[in-house]
C-alpha cells in the first residue's frame, strides 16, 4: 500500500517536471520568434527580450527549467537561425538556466518568501550575469570552434543582449509570477 503511495507521488513529480519543460520551452520560443527579424550577427543571434525567460525558469524550476529554456532555444533556432552554432546555443541556454538555478539557491535561503527586494533584486542580477556569461562562453566558443564567429565578438554581443534582457525584465517577471507557480506546486524543490 505504502509503494503505490510513493509511485503516485513520483509520477506525479514527473508530470509536473515535463510540464514545466514544456511551458518553459514554449514561452522562449513564443517570445523568441518574433524577434528573429532583428539579427545582431546573421543567422547566429538577434535581439533577445526573451532573454529573461532562462534566469526565470531556471530559478523557479532548477534543472527542468534548464531543458526547457534548452528546448525553446532551439525550437526558436528553427524560425531563422539555424545551424551548427545551434548546438552550442541549446547548451548555451540549458547553462544560462541553471546557473542562474545555481546561484540563486546559493544566496537566497530555500525557506524564503520570494517578494523581491532589494537583497532579491541584487541576487536576481548576480544570478543573471553570472548565467549570462556562461550561456555567452559556451556559444562563442563553439562559434569560434567551427569558425563561424569570432569568440569576443558573439561573446560581447551574447553577454549586453542577455544581462541587458534579462537584469531590466527578469525580477519583475520573477514577481508576476513566482506566487502563482508556487500555489500550483510547480517551483523547483
Amino acid at each position: 500500500m505504502e509503494l503505490s503511495c510513493v509511485n503516485a507521488i513520483l509520477k506525479s513529480r514527473k508530470i509536473r517536471q515535463l510540464q514545466v519543460i514544456i511551458l518553459t520551452a514554449l514561452a522562449y520560443a513564443l517570445l523568441l520568434v518574433p524577434f528573429k527579424q532583428f539579427q545582431i550577427v546573421l543567422f547566429i543571434t538577434e535581439l533577445r527580450p526573451a532573454g529573461a525567460i532562462p534566469v526565470v525558469a531556471g530559478i523557479l524550476f532548477g534543472p527542468a527549467g534548464a531543458v526547457g529554456s534548452a528546448l525553446g532555444n532551439l525550437v526558436g533556432d528553427l524560425f531563422g537561425t539555424l545551424t551548427w552554432v545551434s548546438v552550442f546555443g541549446f547548451f548555451g541556454n540549458f547553462i544560462y538556466a541553471y546557473t542562474s538555478h545555481l546561484v540563486w539557491r546559493a544566496l537566497v535561503k530555500k525557506d524564503e518568501k520570494v517578494v523581491m527586494n532589494l537583497k532579491q533584486v541584487g541576487v536576481f542580477w548576480l544570478a543573471s550575469v553570472a548565467a549570462s556569461v556562461t550561456c555567452a562562453a559556451t556559444i562563442a566558443l563553439g562559434a569560434e570552434m567551427l569558425n563561424v564567429v569570432p569568440f569576443m565578438v558573439l561573446f560581447q554581443i551574447i553577454l549586453v543582449n542577455n544581462v541587458v534582457w534579462s537584469a531590466s525584465f527578469g525580477p519583475l517577471l520573477m514577481k508576476l509570477i513566482h506566487g502563482r507557480l508556487k500555489k500550483e506546486g510547480l517551483l523547483a524543490t
